[in-house]
């Protein structure tokens, strides 16, 4: 299973499937367009094979091969370049195997761990490799490979990321500049600016770096482009949009190299749950035994955002911290937090004014009754469903370790199996 985006955010999210713009909900109950920017002003460049590693490559007697991918149904596998004779490859280097047929493709980057999928039925391997990154910038190029009679293997297309872009801005009506960003520093609101920054590389005069991460999801077999706009950075803090979404879509490529994208879907967060995760994490989560990292995940029952200084959220709310061990996050603390969130929305953003919590024992029941009121029955059988609570668990810890680039592929509480993350 592949884990691939770079954010340090902490929620879980609400899925929205959207045909024409993102959009969140004011205070008033109205509905604001938002349009997120694409920062890449033209093409991407195909990376140059630098000098002295092509010279190295050509007298080269033996490749350190990694294995990225390996189908022994089709007899077809994937390696990268680690070494050449003993020197670094600097992150050029891929080679694609077919029976005893080797072709090398040595100005395809192989660093940020290439993903590589073969389509038997249509005869494509689909190999996505990374040709920009940088603090917290990732980009990556799709590559539609095929084989000759004799197993030579050749590009028969490449994706170049700013035409990814491109089509999504089209398609959505998102534009490259103007819109308002919300900056946060340790998890709170700190400014808002407009942003002006219509380029991939470089910081503008607030040493903002604004960029995009693009990466694609084979999982399935078929490649998925998923696409997070506008992400920021200044030095040593991390920054994000305020309901900063995440675009995906399926992708076909066709004998010329033109693609098509299908089922836009919108992930997006809501700015009152992003408050509410700050809240779980910053709060509940320090009161438990101190781990790595804490991740927690609620079912919402009702909200009432009818004022926008007491905004009403009635959920059922967990929260873990794990530390991950090798390839599984271990369960080291957590619990239930069942109860009323009250969040106020503000020129900055959004924050929790008070929270209403379920009391422990002897007074339980009755604590609940009184907070959840005509919800009370709604929460109940939330809360008595194991089996989707574990499913939902098992698909924001996914997400999590999707959005921070983790290697974590299991998870695991104390005295139980591990089970695996869903793909």
């Amino acid at each position: 299973m592949r884990k691939r985006l770079v954010l340090n955010t902490l929620a879980a999210v609400m899925l929205t499937v959207c045909g024409f713009l993102a959009s969140c909900v004011n205070g008033k109950g109205q509905v604001e367009l938002k349009k997120v920017c694409g920062t890449m002003e033209g093409p991407l460049e195909e990376d140059t094979l630098p000098a002295n590693v092509k010279e190295e490559m050509d007298k080269a007697v033996k490749f350190h091969q990694h294995e990225v991918m390996r189908d022994d149904a089709n007899d077809v596998s994937v390696w990268s370049i680690g070494e050449i004779d003993q020197v670094a490859s600097e992150g050029f280097g891929i080679v694609v195997v077919k029976g005893a047929k080797s072709t090398t493709f040595p100005q395809i980057r192989n660093a940020r761990e290439p993903w590589a999928v073969y389509d038997s039925a249509a005869g494509d391997l689909w190999l996505t490799a990374s040709v920009v990154w940088g603090t917290g910038v990732q980009v990556e190029r799709l590559y539609r490979i095929r084989f000759q009679d004799d197993g030579t293997a050749y590009i028969a297309a490449s994706i170049d990321p700013y035409e990814i872009q491109q089509t999504f801005c089209e398609r959505l009506g998102y534009t490259t500049e103007g819109e308002q960003i919300t900056l946060y520093i340790d998890q709170q609101p700190a400014d808002t600016i407009t942003n002006t920054v219509t380029d991939m590389g470089g910081f503008d005069e607030d040493a903002l770096w604004v960029g995009e991460q693009i990466s694609y999801d084979l999982s399935s077999g078929k490649p998925r482009v998923c696409v997070v706009p506008g992400v920021k950075f200044v030095t040593g803090l991390v920054l994000h949009y305020d309901d900063m979404p995440t675009l995906t879509a399926g992708i076909t490529v066709d004998d010329k190299g033109a693609f098509t994208l299908s089922d836009i879907v919108v992930r997006k967060e809501s700015s009152f749950l992003s408050a509410i995760d700050r809240y779980l994490t910053d709060k509940i989560g320090k009161q438990y035994a101190e781990a790595e990292i804490c991740v927690p995940f609620h079912t919402i029952i009702g909200a009432d955002e009818s004022n926008a200084d007491d905004i009403l959220v009635w959920g059922d709310f967990w929260v873990f911290n794990y530390n991950q061990v090798g390839d599984t996050l271990k369960t080291v603390s957590g619990g239930n937090h069942p109860g009323l969130f009250h969040v106020r929305k503000t020129e900055t953003g959004f924050e929790v004014t008070n929270f209403d919590q379920v009391e422990d024992g002897a007074g339980n029941m009755e604590s609940a009754r009184k907070i959840f009121g005509e919800k009370f029955s709604d929460f109940q059988n939330v809360h008595s469903d194991d089996e989707a609570r574990e499913q939902l668990r098992g698909d924001v810890l996914a997400e999590y370790v999707t959005k921070h680039n983790l290697s974590a592929t299991m998870y695991q509480d104390q005295g139980w199996q591990a089970k695996e993350l869903p793909h």
